[in-house]
């Protein structure tokens, strides 16, 4: 869907990150926390503009957390909504001619929080939107 939007989906992992990734450790259900990251990418690919760049960026923080931030070049969401959009059929602003119903988030949040996260949006300057994801490091063994 990005190649016919002709947008551009770049991964990076954030400066030191790459050595830390092999000590670091995060325990999620792949299958559902990859669905909610897709609703995150599908939206960011839904908002931007064609001829856009969405970048996915992960830091493992050295407190052993890892963040996953889902960035765009879209409209954004106004201070009021951002924490508004994370709840059940909670649309924000509508768009024209874009499909929004109102549970991609809501499903998001259940899903990281689930995981013991939290997830939040913060506007990218001078456009955008950053849909953030902070998943806690691993504290105990799992056998």
């Amino acid at each position: 869907i990005a190649n016919q939007r002709e947008q551009s989906l770049i991964m990076q992992f954030s400066e030191g990150s790459q050595q830390q990734v092999s000590q670091q450790q995060v325990f999620v259900d792949v299958a559902i926390m990859q669905r909610a990251l897709d609703n995150l990418l599908s939206n960011a690919i839904k908002f931007s503009p064609k001829n856009s760049k969405i970048i996915v960026n992960v830091e493992c923080l050295t407190s052993g957390e890892t963040k996953i931030q889902v960035i765009d070049s879209g409209p954004g969401v106004p201070d009021a909504l951002q924490q508004k959009i994370f709840e059940k059929y909670d649309i924000g602003t509508l768009i024209p001619n874009v499909s929004q119903i109102g549970l991609g988030l809501a499903f998001c949040k259940l899903v990281v929080e689930a995981h013991g996260g939290t997830i939040c949006v913060k506007n990218n300057q001078p456009n955008g939107a950053i849909f953030e994801i902070t998943l806690p490091a691993v504290t105990t063994a799992i056998d």
